[in-house]
């Protein structure tokens, strides 16, 4: 805690605190998650479960009952077991480590029955001989899941490929899933962050009180409009399971019209599109602040009930005088609970280049490029984003304050355009090589926004390459023990800066530098 050295700041801390001193306030704590599934099911398959015209039809079935559990078991100093109280003893706080946010223990369990039924059923079969249709299949599926927190829900699922000839077909399918609210999510008893925010309306008041003041997605000329704010969370067993509509068509060319000796060439090309409701998800104790602010431009004197303020003290009412705005008291906490949120459509296009070459006078090789673009990632505005985004188009507040998390997110944080993986693989005897990189798109950053234009901070695309060659002792047939040394991220690839905890985005972004390793595998 003393810092660098005032001879030598390169040289480190020449004064390091004594471990007893540091000891005396720290302290260990600990987080404990359990989860527990205890399942029963039994399932019964046959491919020929009985004919029809084109062939035999297949048929699987099954049922399942399991019991879920989890239990989030923070620390005696986080839940509220054991208090802070300063050294007068007049204060108490909840919370006892500095820099923590107070958080209680969680705990719920559920138990789920489910039934499957699902039919491989040939509609045309080659030996009918008709033109253009080698073959035509379905499949026709069935999932019935019934939850003791929410009630049951049962999805069907529809596929149909049809092969008009060697080297081509066409496949789509269409079916509904859903997801149930983790258990987290249905039982959260009590979560606080604490976030640093805007309180816009102390902003618009500044702002009619003194025309020079400006400000768009904050105002740091008002020092009060800059508060720390508490985030309350808490789960519901009231949520809905997400429901999806899920659409998708492609097709796979294969080049069996080639000659062996050039190789075997699949590519494969699919369009999928989902559209969920009710999406489980919390609003945002900035959205709320914001929809406050909206509502009290609008003439409302409570503003958004989630929002729990002080009682306006002198100063603010001094400094809401003349504005024609009801005076507010600082932000107390915020009420962010999850909450089933409004309609989501993603939608794409999957791409995907295989390549196999055998028996060449230099070996083997394998060459796979996956590709994955997102067309689409819409949020609906909800409701309450709709109030706002209203008055962003009746500017009666600054454009740049829209709806956080809504619209469209294509390249929002975790949602690049575009990635892909690709791989080269060799093999010579005993001998083997293997190379393999991936790459994401660039995304922008939603919580950096230059206040001049309102553009956006990009987070820039993201590639890295790993390599490995490896020798195998003895007959290949007779699983014989592998050697192999590789090289992860070999051009030693930082990711992208980006604003957060570790300033990198860990959703997409592996911050893993270059390294060697050996591995050795033996099967028996």
């Amino acid at each position: 805690f003393n810092g660098g050295c005032f001879d030598n700041f390169s040289a480190g801390d020449c004064t390091p605190s004594q471990r007893a001193a540091i000891d005396s306030f720290t302290v260990e704590v600990h987080r404990l998650d359990q989860t527990s599934l205890a399942s029963w099911d039994f399932k019964l398959s046959r491919p020929d479960f009985f004919h029809i015209w084109a062939g035999d039809v297949g048929a699987a079935f099954g049922v399942e009952a399991r019991h879920e559990d989890y239990t989030d078991n923070r620390d005696p100093r986080q839940d509220g077991s054991i208090n802070f109280q300063d050294i007068i003893n007049t204060t108490l706080v909840t919370n006892d480590l500095q820099g923590n946010s107070g958080s209680l223990d969680t705990h719920g369990d559920r138990d789920v029955e489910s039934a499957y039924a699902e039919f491989r059923v040939p509609l045309v079969s080659p030996e009918m001989n008709i033109p253009m249709v080698q073959s035509i299949d379905a499949q026709v599926a069935a999932r019935y899941e019934n939850f003791d927190t929410f009630g049951s829900v049962t999805k069907p699922k529809i596929a149909l490929s049809w092969r008009p000839l060697d080297f081509l077909l066409l496949r789509s399918s269409w079916s509904q899933g859903f997801r149930a609210p983790n258990l987290q999510q249905q039982f959260e008893s009590g979560l606080q962050r604490s976030n640093t925010r805007t309180d816009f309306i102390r902003c618009e008041a500044a702002k009619r009180q003194n025309s020079a003041v400006v400000f768009t997605t904050s105002c740091p000329s008002v020092a009060s409009a800059t508060q720390s704010v508490i985030s309350n969370r808490q789960g519901s067993t009231s949520l809905k399971p997400e429901d999806s509509d899920n659409l998708s068509a492609g097709f796979v060319l294969e080049s069996t019209f080639l000659p062996e000796d050039f190789g075997r060439i699949t590519f494969t090309a699919d369009w999928w599109r989902i559209r969920q409701t009710d999406v489980v998800g919390i609003f945002g104790d900035d959205n709320h602040i914001l929809l406050d602010y909206v509502l009290r431009v609008n003439g409302s004197t409570t503003g958004d009930p989630a929002v729990h303020r002080a009682a306006p003290d002198a100063q603010d009412t001094a400094d809401f005088a003349g504005t024609g705005l009801a005076p507010v008291g600082d932000i107390l906490f915020v009420d962010d609970n999850y909450i089933n949120l409004d309609r989501r459509e993603a939608r794409g296009v999957d791409l995907g280049l295989y390549y196999d070459l055998k028996d060449t006078p230099l070996g083997d090789w394998n060459f796979r490029v996956n590709g994955a673009f997102l067309d689409k990632f819409f949020q609906e505005v909800s409701a309450d984003g709709a109030i706002i985004n209203a008055a962003v188009a009746a500017g009666k507040i600054p454009a740049q304050l829209t709806v956080a998390g809504q619209g469209n997110l294509v390249r929002n944080f975790g949602r690049p355009k575009w990635r892909y993986t690709a791989a080269l693989t060799w093999r010579k005897d005993n001998f083997g090589a293997g190379w393999f990189t991936t790459y994401v798109g660039d995304v922008e950053d939603p919580n950096i926004v230059l206040t001049a234009t309102g553009q956006r901070w990009v987070i820039d695309s993201f590639q890295t390459h790993n390599l490995y060659v490896q020798y195998e002792l003895g007959d290949r047939d007779q699983k014989p023990l592998r050697i192999r040394l590789g090289m992860r991220n070999i051009f030693n690839e930082v990711p992208p800066l980006a604003d957060t905890n570790f300033g990198y985005l860990g959703d997409i972004d592996n911050p893993a530098g270059r390294f060697m390793y050996v591995n050795l595998r033996k099967e028996f």
